[in-house]
């Protein structure tokens, strides 16, 4: 209840904090398309918009199963 009041005040004030609460780390996206002759072709064609994370690289110490 606090939050969506919060938010409102900070877009009036002009600032970007809800903003850029909404993002959830994504940094790309990939909008929805398709062209006129795919709609027409499939009329039960489903477009999807897709959002990308960075990828997360773990460095992680592996052992050699054989030398211990």
């Amino acid at each position: 209840m606090l939050r969506p009041l919060l938010c409102s005040v900070f877009l009036l004030l002009g600032g970007q904090f809800c903003l850029a609460q909404n993002d959830r780390g994504f940094e790309q996206k990939v909008e929805a398309y398709g062209t006129i002759e795919e709609v027409v072709r499939q009329p039960d064609l489903w477009i999807m918009e897709v959002q990308l994370k960075p990828m997360r690289m773990v460095y992680l110490d592996v052992r050699n199963p054989q030398t211990g």
